[in-house]
């Protein structure tokens, strides 16, 4: 492993700042731990590749815009700040977990970052746009928000008490043909929008006539396990206009 010491400057690639001396390589698990310079990538690049990251508490790893794409092969867990400078717009192809749970640091500052989940693991973080793989097997643990968009090329095992947000209001935000299976799916509404919204399951959407009262947020919980041939039923219900909401009748 490599672990970062900033004992000259902040220059990831110098490599007096690295223990063992030396910048890290495809093979090397990197450590960034608090320093008298927190580590920053600057210098153009098109790639960057370790085998995994971990960034501690008090700590902090800066990407600008001159690293396109950065190969993680294992897993990332930012305990400290990962921050994308802007207009950084990184591509981050990781090959497990990526796990962001900082305390008193930011955690994932993600400017128009997208994040590749290629492999398994578990996943909790906010995204800009985070992309579910069709090789990958991952599981949540803990809450995901995604600002931009979110595509489910392959189901994703979520805690029953994790939420999915995704922030962005455009019906195509959540795309792709897997499933979120268990837990909830929150999605913000356009209310000019007559599009469909889609949920958990790519078949379970939910869209609005022009004329219909359009509430803000939806959240849906819980998708139905069908392999118990379970039925949907039509339940009786009414929408109240004042705090746009379906009552259900019982």
């Amino acid at each position: 492993s490599k672990v970062w010491t900033g004992a000259m400057d902040s220059s990831w690639n110098n490599d007096s700042n690295w223990d063992p001396p030396g910048v890290p390589l495809p093979y090397d698990s990197v450590i960034i731990q608090p320093s008298p310079h927190n580590p920053s990538i600057y210098d153009f690049q098109q790639d960057v590749v370790i085998s995994a990251l971990n960034i501690q508490v008090g700590s902090q790893l800066t990407i600008t815009d001159s690293v396109p794409r950065m190969v993680i092969k294992r897993g990332v867990e930012i305990y400290g700040t990962l921050f994308l400078r802007p207009p950084a717009s990184t591509v981050f192809i990781v090959g497990g977990t990526w796990i962001s749970q900082p305390a008193a640091d930011s955690g994932f500052v993600f400017s128009t970052s997208t994040v590749y989940l290629t492999g398994s693991g578990f996943v909790t973080s906010r995204f800009y746009n985070v992309v579910f793989d069709t090789a990958s097997s991952m599981y949540t643990s803990g809450n995901i928000k995604a600002k931009n968009n979110c595509y489910v090329y392959s189901n994703v095992s979520a805690r029953s008490t994790d939420t999915l947000s995704i922030e962005s209001a455009d019906p195509v935000a959540m795309l792709g043909n897997g499933r979120i299976e268990r837990g909830t799916i929150q999605r913000k509404i356009d209310s000019t929008s007559s599009q469909k919204y889609r949920f958990g399951d790519p078949t379970t959407t939910i869209s609005f006539s022009p004329f219909d009262p359009v509430p803000s947020i939806i959240s849906i919980t819980e998708y139905p396990d069908s392999s118990t041939n379970a039925v949907w039923m039509i339940i009786p219900s009414r929408l109240d206009t004042v705090y746009n909401a379906i009552i259900t009748d019982s």
